[in-house]
């Protein structure tokens, strides 16, 4: 991740309790149409900084993030091969990154059978791809700061969501209708080589009646964008949130913070996901939206949003053709107002 600089400016708000997590998943009607191949992993160096381990070392908001701060400020991540712990999907050209935390006081390794001994105790029956995948049950233990029965929940949490939800099967039919209005899109990669979600939230209308579908729409493309994610880069995406023109009709609370929502799906299911969150073009709007968001957020994922002063700043961390087609028009009517 590029260093931010002085046009950026980190979103701070008081950090309050999140809602309880929820242990059951929701099951959700879906129509059937292709099965995207997930949680690919293999046994590639590990390519992420210090800077991007910092930021994205976190725990769901509960009581631990003390002692995370604590473990922070000792991580190295290691540059040697991951070893080989975990059952892995094969892919090809699959270019993901696991983690290998060197921790001084923590013996990973042992952390890591750990995990997957209980995974095999007591869930046999999900010991399997994709589940038992080592990627994600390296991102699993860091979320939850390495402590293996909070880590366990969360694996079995995820395991029940993605066997109801089904996030990588969505029909053409359901998805076109939001697709259509161009709210989301798939844009990138950064200069990191992750791939971005593009949000241009003015073309979002709250829409009580086709919440669902719109909702597993937006699932559906953080499905498939943290997918080529494991395969082109470190397993990490970003995401643009776009707030020009925004107004009342598009502050859609319930399809974020909703029980389910994006940033609980987010948080709960793709854990260690988010690299970083780049907003443009806020307003009261924003300020508003942000103040009833930010407490569902974990501390550490709300250090990932960067609140930019200018479109030109996105290009510390994108080059201008990886840029969805409306910020490259922008970009460019500046730039021929800036030339007379």
């Amino acid at each position: 991740m590029a260093p931010e600089t002085s046009s950026e400016a980190t979103a701070q708000v008081p950090r309050e309790q999140p809602p309880a997590r929820s242990d059951t998943a929701t099951s959700h009607r879906h129509s059937t149409c292709h099965v995207q191949q997930a949680w690919c992993a293999g046994d590639q160096v590990a390519t992420v900084d210090s800077h991007t381990t910092v930021e994205t070392l976190s725990i769901n908001g509960d009581s631990s993030s003390v002692e995370v701060t604590s473990l922070m400020e000792r991580v190295d991540i290691s540059h040697r091969p991951v070893p080989s712990l975990g059952k892995k999907a094969s892919s090809e050209n699959n270019h993901s990154s696991s983690y290998f935390l060197d921790l001084p006081s923590v013996n990973h390794k042992t952390i890591f059978e750990e995990l997957l001994a209980k995974i095999t105790e007591l869930a046999p029956e999900d010991n399997v791809p994709p589940y038992n995948d080592e990627d994600l049950l390296n991102r699993v233990l860091v979320a939850r700061n390495l402590q293996v029965p909070e880590a366990f929940r969360m694996w079995m949490n995820i395991v029940a969501w993605r066997k109801h939800y089904q996030p990588q099967i969505l029909s053409e039919e359901e998805a076109a209708p939001y697709l259509s209005k161009g709210v989301v899109s798939i844009c990138g990669p950064d200069k990191q080589g992750r791939p971005c979600i593009y949000a241009l939230n003015r073309n979002h209308i709250i829409d009580a009646e086709n919440h669902d579908s719109n909702l597993r729409t937006i699932v559906n493309l953080l499905e498939k964008t943290t997918v080529e994610s494991t395969r082109t880069a470190d397993g990490f995406i970003a995401v643009i949130i776009d707030q020009e023109g925004v107004g009342r009709k598009n502050m859609d609370t319930n399809l974020f913070v909703g029980k389910p929502g994006l940033v609980q799906i987010l948080q709960e299911y793709y854990p260690e996901r988010l690299g970083s969150c780049y907003i443009l073009h806020t307003s009261w709007i924003f300020r508003l939206m942000w103040a009833i968001i930010s407490p569902f957020l974990d501390e550490k994922t709300r250090r990932k949003v960067h609140v930019l002063a200018r479109t030109e700043d996105l290009l510390e961390h994108f080059s201008f053709d990886a840029l969805p087609p409306e910020l490259r028009a922008k970009l460019n009517a500046t730039a021929h107002r800036d030339s007379k």
